[in-house]
């Protein structure tokens, strides 16, 4: 959990079922377990949880959050 990753990546489902990747770059090195505790705090500034649904819902009602994944650059290792 201490490798460095370099990008933040949403998966975001539009209402027309369209998969949108947010790519989010870390401008600091982050370890991969700092990014998955910051992608947690990135879900609750971004959605809300619809507990009737067990979704998040995009607060910008852009599709539903599906989930998040952190992703090292082999280029700049």
């Amino acid at each position: 959990m201490n490798e460095i990753v370099h990008y933040v990546v949403l998966f975001i489902i539009q209402a027309d079922n369209v998969l949108i990747k947010e790519v989010i770059v870390l401008t600091k090195p982050t370890t991969l377990l700092d990014c998955l505790n910051m992608s947690q705090k990135i879900k609750d500034l971004v959605a809300v949880y619809d507990e009737v649904r067990n979704l998040w819902i995009m607060e910008h009602g852009s599709g539903t959050l599906i989930g998040h994944t952190c992703i090292q650059d082999p280029t700049k290792m």
